[in-house]
């Protein structure tokens, strides 16, 4: 007989519960009867209930949300201002009926205090901008017919770091979300 044919069974071990010992019946067996067994999981769902980390207003957790839901606020207005124009890489109309994201010329990685920056940021397909990076050989020439030479130079200039603090940051977010609104509102009476 071969050795993996060989069925093992579980050493004998103490019940987790009143610490008797006993013969488990399977392998990850921790207690030696029903009764030992549910007592058992009310000891660990009390103990998750207890060791559970609750929300004690980190500031650092506080600060990556705020920052996720102004991105949101932020991407969302730009899409908006810029829903009549095509995609600012590869010129797709308007119209196209694929998937729009709010592309940073300068990415956040490289320039975080332009993240916010709506001259930074203009409404382009998700292929160019997810796939090819933003497109950015084909960006840059849109982007000086939109906003100018002087400020695409200005963008591509050296900029002062920014730290801004969570109120400062959910202000923005919902002063994003307010033009956001106020936008489409106005397009629907234009309509």
């Amino acid at each position: 007989m071969k050795r993996t044919e060989i069925s093992r069974k579980p050493r004998r071990r103490k019940c987790a519960q009143c610490r008797e010992w006993f013969q488990p019946m399977q392998m990850g067996q921790t207690a030696c009867s029903v009764p030992c067994a549910i007592m058992q999981s009310k000891m660990d769902v009390l103990k998750r209930v207890h060791t559970t980390p609750r929300r004690t207003g980190n500031p650092k957790t506080d600060r990556l949300t705020a920052l996720k839901r102004c991105q949101v606020a932020f991407n969302a207005y730009i899409r908006a201002r810029d829903a009549h124009l095509g995609c600012v890489s590869c010129h797709l109309p308007a119209d196209w009926d694929g998937q729009w994201h709010a592309s940073h010329y300068r990415s956040v990685g490289a320039a975080p205090e332009l993240r916010f920056d709506p001259l930074n940021c203009h409404k382009a397909c998700s292929v160019c901008n997810a796939w090819k990076s933003g497109n950015l050989d084909r960006y840059r020439p849109e982007l000086i017919i939109r906003i100018g030479l002087e400020n695409v130079e200005w963008l591509e200039g050296p900029h002062e770091p920014v730290r801004l603090h969570i109120d400062t940051i959910s202000a923005m977010a919902a002063r994003f979300r307010k033009m956001t609104r106020d936008m489409k509102q106005s397009m629907v009476l234009e309509a």
